[in-house]
């Protein structure tokens, strides 16, 4: 704010009028604008469990098409090699975003509320996950084998036959995760446990259903997250209830900014509360869009 600036106030923007109802304190602005940034952060933050689920049906769409990939295509190496090309890809790039999640999760809960609750639930959730889950450990350690060793999707494997000597050749796609080459190119990436258990698995494990699960896992550490941190956001959001609610309550459409005198009137810088987070903690009257 310049010092040919007003003072911040509280306007009410009804029927796209704008009306000052008064100025701020410099302690109510501070306060409004650290809500603000609190219930930004978090609605930020809720874009990213959306991003892995999109990942994942990017994947998954790239399995489904690898067939008609091979149709297409008149050599089986030619095909086998796209197919491995596109799956890899896209599953790296599903796995990035679950260690995106995971990561910004514990920063943005241990940066905003400190040790405790809801930092405490979300590490909870993620331990129950590993603790009760070969697919979520697997997975969780397949990232740093990915970083460090080599790709995670090492069969891929395309056959072809003739269903009659004068009929059509019948071309099939077999994708999975290699137990033994993982654990040869790994070494010690897996850790003790999650060796010992590839160790015992099916040469070729299936791909989906570890996925399938993996979600409800990520899915589950979300929920648990959210209930444990709903009461310290709406308590974070105390400035922007307080300071909004009385000209909400009356059918106005509050916003606070600071006026720019100009030559020709003053422009207004508004600061809004962002209204998907609003809305998340039961604040619907306050999610108000100018």
């Amino acid at each position: 704010m310049s010092s040919a600036d007003l003072p911040p106030g509280l306007f009410d923007f009804a029927g796209k009028h704008l009306r000052h109802v008064r100025d701020l304190t410099s302690t109510e602005w501070a306060d409004y604008r650290r809500a603000v940034y609190s219930l930004g952060d978090f609605q930020s933050a809720r874009m990213l469990l959306p991003m892995v689920q999109a990942s994942l049906t990017d994947f998954l769409a790239a399995m489904q098409s690898a067939e008609g990939t091979v149709t297409k295509s008149g050599l089986l190496r030619e095909g086998a090699r796209q197919i491995d090309f596109e799956t890899n890809r896209r599953f790296l790039s599903f796995l990035s975003a679950v260690r995106t999640y995971l990561d910004h999760t514990e920063t943005r809960l241990k940066r905003q509320y400190g040790d405790g609750e809801p930092f405490d639930s979300f590490k909870q959730a993620c331990k129950n996950a590993y603790d009760g889950s070969f697919a979520y450990r697997f997975l969780y350690k397949l990232r740093d084998y990915s970083q460090h060793c080599g790709l995670p999707i090492g069969h891929v494997v395309v056959t072809a036959s003739r269903s009659t000597p004068a009929g059509p050749d019948l071309k099939r796609v077999v994708l999975g995760f290699d137990a033994g080459d993982l654990l040869a190119r790994g070494g010690d990436t897996w850790g003790a446990v999650v060796r010992r258990e590839l160790a015992a698995m099916p040469t070729i494990l299936d791909i989906e259903p570890i996925l399938e699960e993996v979600a409800l896992h990520l899915q589950r550490i979300d929920e648990a997250t959210c209930t444990a941190e709903r009461p310290f956001l709406t308590e974070a959001a105390r400035p922007v209830i307080d300071l909004l609610s009385p000209i909400a309550r009356s059918g106005g459409a509050p916003v606070a900014g600071i006026l720019h005198p100009t030559e020709k009137g003053a422009d207004v810088e508004l600061i809004q509360a962002p209204s998907e987070a609003l809305r998340w903690i039961g604040l619907e009257y306050l999610s108000i869009e100018v």
